[in-house]
Order: structure tokens, then sequence, then C-alpha cells
């Protein structure tokens, strides 16, 4: 049962992390539109 409350604590702690970090609208019924962004390495890649 131990086992059990631990894993829901860290559950619940990481969910209120992504809140804090995820934007998301606070109208639960607005859709949600991410936006992702890709940085890319200006470094050639070598192979050998």
């Amino acid at each position: 049962m131990r086992r059990l409350n631990v894993t829901v604590a860290v559950n619940i702690t990481y969910a209120k992390l992504l809140k804090e970090l995820l934007p998301m609208p606070r109208n639960p019924n607005l859709p949600i539109q991410p936006q992702l962004q890709l940085q890319l390495s200006s470094s050639p890649c070598t192979q050998p």
C-alpha cells in the first residue's frame, strides 16, 4: 500500500510540473495549439 501512495504522489507532482511548464488555456473546452520549435546545429555531421 505504501508503494501505491508513493506512486500516486509522484504522478501528482509530475502533473503539477507539466501544468506549470506547458501553456494551457484557462477554459478546458478550448482547443490546444502547441507551438513546437526545432533547433538545428550548424556544425556538419561527420561519418566515420
